[in-house]
């Protein structure tokens, strides 16, 4: 039986500085090995292995993604012993954790350069884990590193995003996304910026290359074997819930395989791929299925080959859920029926304590920060959840209506659609959406991110929802929707959209903000107020309040002359809870958020 794996914790990472040649050192033979040898040697971007004495003649190149390191790749993996008693020379790459595959690509082109003329080799294999993988992408065609790679072996890469990095980018949740502990920097693994921006850009690539790529993915997001495993069940969990299906705790299995790329494991649902997205970067774990597929690269003796796959037209998120913040006191469970309702607790506290008043129900603990509450048959229409613990909730009533979101993959200005897939809702049901720009298109972050409540508009013709997009500014976009009537229905889904391409033809751009006309005094929370400074003349302010629901609470034009504008009285009559607040004049409009305790 093996033990549980300790991850080390002191980090190589590479900053984003380009001078002409990468840091470099050079390991001793794995046995030789220890952590204070890593630390020994500083921060270096290439860490050559040992020539074993059997050389075979092939160089494999590794490189860790977001949530590892090379350290992770070396301490406690057999990853390097193996690949070396296996006669193979090795280079391990460090590249960022948050700045995304553009950079991350940047770097591993360099570094694959660097390590082919180090070995005096024409080429190697290139091993990835996690993002590793996209980043292997912009290296190979937007880098023009593809004939120095033989074959790329992915390990549980989010080609199309993970639902994960969807949830971490709407700003009340970041406490959630922090459980899992990852760090900033996801906005590029959202499934809609993937779906919309990274797979069209490099699936229509002229030097797209899909056979090279081999991808193993595996579903065991609850059968980890390292001491991360209860993160690994919380955000598997929720990937789960959002509707990605089976996953390995970061990647969902569907968007491990590059498109028309080989698939190392095919989804049988057996044990053989009963592993987590942590397991796969242990050599012990994934080397048997690295290793065939180091040999024979005739590519007529591929195995597991895809038949070619056609491009989906649209990107589709479906819920049939509503998701409730113990933090927003306005937050309610808004029910079809008194039947049964299914519901998945996130909290923060270990050791929470839940409670659905008078509804009797059956709990159970998943781990020590997921719960799950069924509740049989309602005695109260109004469900609520009480807890010594900040929470989200997802509540799920079975067999119930559902929404579906899309929007058509790239396109610079997608029109965004929402259907509602109950026709007794129709002609009831408001949508509304939170959106915020949280990065540019190439994962530079927005500096001061405005959010702000826009509601999608009903289209006869089409007969759904829409919202058209060409009103915002090139960049990556969080989406919080709300589709609500009073007729017992909710319905939300936590997603996004981007805006604008990337030419294959030009460098990366950098993107220019320009200062707001207004300064707000923005503070984490507010009792009783809100202050507005003003230091413009005669001039009109127009002022809404949203919840997060988008529900317009507070909508009021006051006039101000160089003066401060406070919002006591109004506020004192809110509900405890998270609210935007809009303040526009003729110069121009800020968002900022608050907090009523």
């Amino acid at each position: 039986m093996r033990t549980k794996l300790l991850i080390p914790m002191v980090l190589f990472v590479v900053m984003p500085l380009f001078s002409q040649t990468l840091k470099e050192a050079q390991l001793p033979k794995p046995n030789q090995l220890s952590l204070n040898y890593l630390n020994s040697l500083g921060q270096r971007n290439i860490l050559y292995g040992q020539t074993p004495a059997n050389f075979n003649g092939d160089l494999i190149i590794f490189n860790h993604g977001y949530i590892g390191s090379t350290e992770s790749m070396l301490i406690g993996n057999e990853m390097y012993e193996l690949a070396y008693n296996a006669g193979y020379k090795t280079a391990f790459v460090a590249t960022t954790r948050g700045e995304g595959l553009w950079v991350n690509g940047e770097i591993l082109g360099r570094a694959i350069d660097q390590i082919t003329e180090h070995y005096n080799e024409q080429d190697a294999f290139l091993v990835v884990h996690s993002n590793g993988g996209k980043a292997s992408e912009a290296a190979l065609f937007r880098e023009n590193k593809r004939n120095k790679i033989k074959r790329v072996i992915t390990l549980g890469t989010p080609f199309r995003g993970t639902q994960l990095a969807d949830l971490s980018q709407n700003w009340w949740f970041k406490w959630l996304w922090s459980l899992t502990g990852l760090n900033d920097g996801a906005a590029l693994s959202t499934t809609y910026y993937c779906e919309s921006v990274v797979r069209p850009y490099f699936d229509n690539h002229p030097l797209n290359q899909p056979n090279k790529y081999y991808n193993l993915g595996t579903w065991g997001w609850n059968k980890g074997h390292t001491l991360f495993k209860p993160v690994m069940i919380t955000a598997g969990g929720y990937i789960l819930l959002d509707g990605g299906g089976d996953n390995d705790g970061v990647t969902p299995y569907y968007s491990s395989i590059r498109p028309n790329g080989n698939v190392i494991l095919t989804n049988d649902g057996s044990k053989k791929g009963d592993y987590d997205h942590l397991d796969i970067l242990y050599g012990q774990y994934s080397w048997k299925y690295i290793q065939p597929f180091l040999k024979n690269t005739n590519q007529s003796n591929r195995k597991s080959v895809q038949e070619k796959e056609k491009a989906p037209t649209h990107y589709e998120v479906t819920s049939d859920y509503q998701i409730v913040y113990s933090q927003n006191e306005y937050d309610e469970i808004i029910l079809q029926d008194d039947e049964n309702v299914e519901i998945t607790i996130f909290h923060e506290n270990p050791q929470a304590n839940f409670s659905t008043g008078e509804n009797s129900n059956r709990s159970a603990r998943v781990n020590n920060y997921t719960t799950q509450i069924s509740v049989d048959k309602l005695k109260t229409s109004d469900l609520k959840i009480e807890s010594d613990s900040k929470y989200v909730a997802v509540v799920k009533e079975p067999h119930k209506a559902s929404i579906n979101y899309s929007f058509e993959r790239g396109k610079k200005y997608p029109v965004l659609s929402l259907n509602v897939l109950d026709d007794t809702q129709e002609g009831k049901v408001e949508v509304s959406a939170i959106i915020t720009k949280t990065v540019d298109l190439y994962g530079n972050p927005v500096t001061k991110p405005q959010s702000e409540v826009v509601n999608f508009k009903w289209n006869e013709s089409k007969g759904e929802f829409q919202l058209k997009t060409n009103q915002f500014s090139d960049g990556v976009y969080s989406l919080f929707l709300t589709a609500q009537s009073e007729d017992h229905f909710k319905r939300n889904i936590a997603s996004g959209f981007a805006v604008g391409e990337i030419p294959i033809d030009i460098e990366k751009p950098q993107e220019i903000s320009s200062p707001g006309k207004l300064a707000m005094l923005a503070q984490d929370s507010f009792d009783t107020q809100i202050i507005v400074k003003n230091s413009l003349e005669n001039i009109e302010m127009k002022i809404a309040v949203y919840d997060l629901n988008g529900r317009l609470i507070l909508n009021k034009t006051v006039k101000a002359n160089g003066t401060k504008v406070s919002l006591g009285k109004e506020l004192q009559k809110f509900s405890r809870g998270i609210y935007l607040v809009k303040i526009g004049t003729k110069e121009g409009s800020q968002t900022l958020k608050f907090v009523k305790k």
